[in-house]
Formats: structure tokens, sequence, C-alpha cells
């Protein structure tokens, strides 16, 4: 018997969707005729399959289940994940330098500077006796962090309508907001 009210081969479908992603490849596997079918026709079928409600219910609730399995195994939290964020977009480079301005050696680094830390780089510069070592840090994007941060707190709102001012177009022209009550409309 099917799972959550799915025939044998809607089940099929859904597991196939979700091990490989392709919705035309789980129908021809869920749906062995549409092997001999034209393209556009298996992908029709498979678009109408997993747009029903329950076929969709289904792959969303493998899914939930999947990432909430990942996360406890990895201890993901919303707690752990705003540190991180916040690690990054707070990030103070002298973290990573002592009192003289020399690099500080990684294992002795705090927590904070590993988990913003992207990558370090040792450059060798010059050869011979005169052998140089140029020592890069590389650190996640600072600005992509606090604006990742801002919308999982909830800052910003999907329907956002800040920066959006009406447009008035006279003879072609868009006007600014400041003149658009200098002309006359025609009615």
């Amino acid at each position: 018997m099917a799972k959550r009210g799915l025939t044998v081969k809607q089940e099929l479908f859904v597991q196939e969707y979700l091990e490989h992603g392709n919705a035309s490849q789980a129908y021809r596997v869920a749906y062995p005729t549409s092997k001999k079918w034209k393209d556009s026709s298996v992908w029709r079928q498979a678009k109408y399959t997993i747009d029903l409600p329950n076929v969709l219910a289904r792959v969303n609730s493998i899914k939930e289940a999947a990432a909430r399995k990942i996360a406890k195994k990895y201890e993901v939290t919303q707690e752990r994940l705003t540190k991180e964020y916040a690690r990054i977009a707070f990030l103070d480079f002298s973290i990573f330098f002592d009192n003289q301005g020399q690099l500080i050696p990684i294992q002795e680094m705090s927590a904070d500077a590993k988990a913003s830390l992207a990558g370090l780089e040792t450059v060798i510069v010059g050869g011979g006796d005169q052998v140089d070592y140029i020592k890069k840090i590389k650190t996640y994007d600072k600005l992509k962090a606090l604006g990742d941060l801002a919308k999982h707190l909830g800052f910003f709102k999907e329907d956002n309508e800040q920066g959006k001012e009406k447009v008035v177009i006279y003879n072609n022209i868009e006007l600014p907001q400041e003149m658009q009550n200098l002309i006359p409309l025609k009615r």
C-alpha cells in the first residue's frame, strides 16, 4: 500500500524524484510505458504529477524530515546559525594579529577568528639567500553575512516597500516625485 494517499506509482515517482532531482526521469521509472513517449509529453506529465497536492506534500514531507535529521546530526540550531553569521558579520580584523602586527599562528587563533577565516595562503617571494614569506588571509564576505543575518533575524520583509516611489510618465519621460506636482495632468 502506498503512503499518505499516494498510489504505488506516485510513491515510486516521489522516491525517484528525491534521489535524482529530475521529474522526467522519475516519471519514466514510475510509469514505464512513458519511455516510448516524446520528451515533451513526459515533461508535461511529470510536471502535472509533481504539482499534485498529495505528491508535492509527500516530497516536502520527506525533504523536511531529512533536513531535521541532518540538523540534529550536525547540531544545527537557530542559535548556532545566528552565532556563525554574527562572527563573520561583526568581524574585527585585529583578531588575526598580535600586538606587534604579526599574524597569529592559526593554531593560536581564537574560535571567532578561525570561524571567520575562509582561507590562509603563504606566498614565497624572492629566491636564493633572500626568501620572504607573505601570509595572506581571506575572510568571508562581511556585507553578505550582514545581509543574511538581517534576513535570518527577520529585519527585512519580503514585501518591502522602502525605496519604491511612484513614477509618473509625462510625454514618455519618467518624472521624479518632486516634479510630479508641477505638471498638470490631463484628465
